[in-house]
């Protein structure tokens, strides 16, 4: 509301307050209104100038909409540490149906004050918040805190006792106990599976055993230089040879 005083030419910028939104005149009802009452002198102490008597809307102030939170997956170069925790809430089939608008409504919810939280314990080395489900036992959050870098990531111990003591007395109404912070392998980690539950037991079948022929001895042909040894039959053969020499120089 503006007007002039006369005496002096105060500019007057005023502003009139109601109970309430649906009290507030039309600024040109409210205008005519004024210019009456400032025109009776038995209404107004002050002398006004009712031409320069002037009414306007306030302008309202833009709405500012916050940007919805980034969930972009963890990128190879970021680091990751899973958060979980439970809510004292009723679970409902719909926060198992990642389309559902309840679920998306406690999405939003569950990573601003998370979000919240981990900027004030760690920084601008924290990133952001995702939700990677909801499940029964009231309502079980497992979330993935993401941090510009693998160096960021705070112990797990130490995640949980930060957390305990800033989350358990949040808005979101914490189980006692339920709040649990995990390691997470980088995004490129692959899982070695277990050598017990993929061992296999070989079965190699005993060499077979082949027994080698045995030679028969080699017959060696003797080289020595001494004469043969006579046997017994030759030796008869020349007894009777001589005897026959001798028969044959008697009869001569």
């Amino acid at each position: 509301m503006l007007f002039n005083h006369l005496p002096g030419s105060v500019v007057v910028d005023s502003e009139l307050i109601f109970a309430n939104a649906s009290l507030v005149p039309a600024a040109i009802e409210a205008q005519i209104t004024l210019v009456e009452a400032a025109s009776n002198n038995s209404n107004f102490s002050l002398p006004v100038n009712v031409s320069t008597i002037v009414a306007m809307a306030p302008t309202a102030a833009p709405t500012t909409t916050e940007a919805p939170a980034s969930t972009d997956p963890p990128t190879s170069s970021e680091g990751t540490l899973r958060l979980l925790f439970s809510l004292i809430r009723a679970f409902t089939s719909d926060l198992s149906n990642a389309s559902s608008a309840e679920f998306k409504k406690l999405v939003a919810e569950v990573i601003k004050e998370v979000n919240r939280v981990a900027k004030n314990l760690y920084g601008p080395s924290f990133r952001r918040t995702i939700i990677n489900s909801f499940s029964n036992g009231s309502v079980k959050v497992d979330s993935t805190l993401v941090f510009k870098d693998k160096n960021s990531v705070p112990e797990a111990s130490n995640a949980t006792s930060q957390f305990i003591s800033a989350l358990t007395n949040s808005s979101l109404g914490i189980v006692n106990g339920s709040i649990s912070a995990q390691s997470l392998p980088g995004p490129n980690a692959t899982f070695a599976p277990s050598a017990a539950a993929n061992a296999t037991v070989a079965t190699t079948a005993a060499p077979i055993a082949t027994v080698a022929p045995t030679a028969a001895p080699a017959q060696s042909t003797s080289t020595s230089s001494s004469p043969p040894v006579p046997t017994m039959g030759s030796m008869a053969v020349f007894l009777l040879t001589l005897l026959a020499v001798a028969q044959m120089l008697v009869d001569l």
